[in-house]
């Protein structure tokens, strides 16, 4: 019986319970038994890797110090190399990175396995310890013992080849463990069928270096009080049995933590097992776990809204929007320039709208754009442009066309109003209506309103013909909100340009 088939919808009794988990085990244990044979090939304990990572670090770095003096006699070559010297250089720069890279975490096995995390790490500690190295012969009064070119090359030729080499074991044990060739764990997984995805939920154990000894499948809420025990000492007898035939490391729990009695019985069943018990979280916890916490006295919060940006995050989002808006002006003056006499010689009339619309905090300001319609509607009814729209001029229709009758609110961010990335602001009797009929809404105004975000690079602009179009933009401007970082406006702002300012849904 795999996860995806049925459970009975009516509780059942004891007798009915233990054929249900016996029927399930038979299934079960084959298909385990073909996984053991056939998916794992080498299983390599933590510790191991770790040692093997910390030995060719050790010897990278003793003999990267000969390999330099080599490089350098390539320049200098009256240069003596003094061989013991160097030898205990190379140690003891061996163990001032080891030591401080293993202070960070560089070498925990989930660490290993992310090759960014890992370049950065190793590039850090190289330079740390080539610091700490350096200020300590200076203070020994033994600077002179190496020459400088010696150590310049030692210093380069350690920066490149300990991240190289941390790159390549990352990618190593990626590899491996999505094949299947590398098992770290074996533990016997209890999971509730109805939490976990069989296929997609072994596939996740698989990749992640734990292979799966025994899977035993239960359905707490689907057994009656007194029945469940049976079911909790059934899963002891299978975990007992695979422990039997097999080095086990752990035991997983897969439950869901609504169901507290549950948990506990079964943690009461499996108190004899002489292995550790892991309790994971279930789909609906682990989405407020990943989230930013925040202990008081012991206690846990976990954020469910993030604040408006704090004094720093808004402090760089200023100077970006201020040194894009200024770059923009001064590069894009000339055409704004032509786009204004354009507009004049065309129909006469103003030059720019203005309109209101709401800011950071919802307070309202007043948006700027080249005027591109014979009427500037700004009232309690404004209607939104059609495609083929009567009210468009001819020299609007392509400023909406190329967005460049956006240009003028790189004012609106001189002067505070706006930011260059955000969500787009809407006119305020568009924002009435949609913040009564699509939740959180308002939750766009947390940031200041931009000339271009991330619903617009990712297609959602122009016209909203229905609900569901807009409530597609908010999801996209509250992502934004929740995830907001400079990079993400540089990304934003690149994928503008790369893209275009031309879109089919602008008219």
């Amino acid at each position: 019986m795999s996860f995806r088939d049925p459970i009975p919808s009516q509780p059942i009794s004891g007798s009915e319970a233990i054929r249900v988990v016996n029927s399930r085990a038979g299934t079960r244990n084959a298909s385990t038994e073909g996984y053991r044979d056939a998916a794992v090939r080498y299983r390599w304990s933590p510790e191991w890797l770790v040692a093997i990572t910390l030995i060719a670090d050790f010897s990278f770095i003793v003999v990267s110090i000969e390999l330099s003096t080599l490089l350098s006699d390539l320049f200098a070559r009256d240069a003596v190399g003094d061989l013991i010297g160097n030898l205990a250089l190379g140690a003891t720069f061996a163990a001032v990175f080891i030591g401080i890279l293993a202070l960070r975490g560089g070498y925990k096995l989930d660490t290993l396995r992310h090759s960014r995390h890992q370049v950065r790490l190793v590039a850090g500690a190289v330079c740390i310890a080539f610091f700490l190295m350096g200020w300590f012969a200076f203070l020994s009064k033994t600077t002179a013992t190496f020459s400088r070119l010696d150590l310049t090359v030692f210093f380069v030729v350690n920066l490149i080849g300990l991240t190289t080499l941390h790159w390549s074991v990352s990618g190593l044990l990626n590899s491996k463990l999505a094949k299947g060739e590398l098992s770290l764990r074996r533990a016997v997984v209890i999971a509730d069928g109805r939490q976990r995805n069989g296929d997609d939920f072994q596939d996740l154990l698989r990749r992640n270096g734990i292979e799966v000894v025994e899977l035993i499948e239960v359905s707490p809420s689907q057994f009656r009080r007194d029945d469940y025990s049976l079911v909790c000492r059934h899963a002891l007898e299978r975990a007992q049995g695979a422990l039997s035939h097999a080095q086990v490391d752990g035991v997983f729990l897969f439950l869901g933590w609504n169901d507290r009695r549950a948990i506990d019985e079964m943690r009461v069943a499996l108190s004899g097992l002489p292995v550790p018990v892991h309790l994971f979280a279930d789909v609906e916890t682990e989405r407020v776990l990943r989230r930013r916490h925040l202990s008081v006295g012991g206690m846990h919060g976990y954020e469910l809204q993030r604040a408006p940006l704090d004094l720093v995050d808004r402090t760089l989002k200023r100077v970006f929007d201020v040194a894009v808006s200024v770059a923009a002006l001064l590069l894009l003056g000339p055409l704004m320039v032509l786009i204004a006499c354009a507009i004049r010689v065309e129909g006469g009339g103003t030059v720019i709208f203005r309109q209101k619309r709401k800011g950071f905090g919802g307070r309202p300001f007043d948006i700027y754009k080249f005027r591109t319609m014979t009427c500037t509607e700004d009232g309690a009814v404004v209607t939104q442009a059609t495609r083929n729209d009567p009210r468009v001029t001819r020299i609007g229709a392509v400023l909406r066309k190329t967005s460049a009758d956006e240009l003028p609110q790189f004012v609106n961010v001189l002067m505070g109003h706006m930011s260059v990335c955000g969500p787009r602001p809407h006119a305020i009797a568009h924002d009435n209506l949609y913040d009564r009929i699509i939740a959180r809404y308002a939750f766009r105004h947390h940031v200041k309103p931009g000339i271009t975000g991330w619903a617009q690079v990712n297609g959602y602009r122009g016209e909203t013909r229905d609900t569901a179009k807009m409530e597609a933009r908010v999801e996209h401007d509250i992502w934004y909100v929740n995830n907001w970082s400079i990079w993400l406006d540089v990304r934003i702002l690149l994928r503008t340009f790369l893209s275009g300012w031309v879109s089919p849904d602008a008219y």
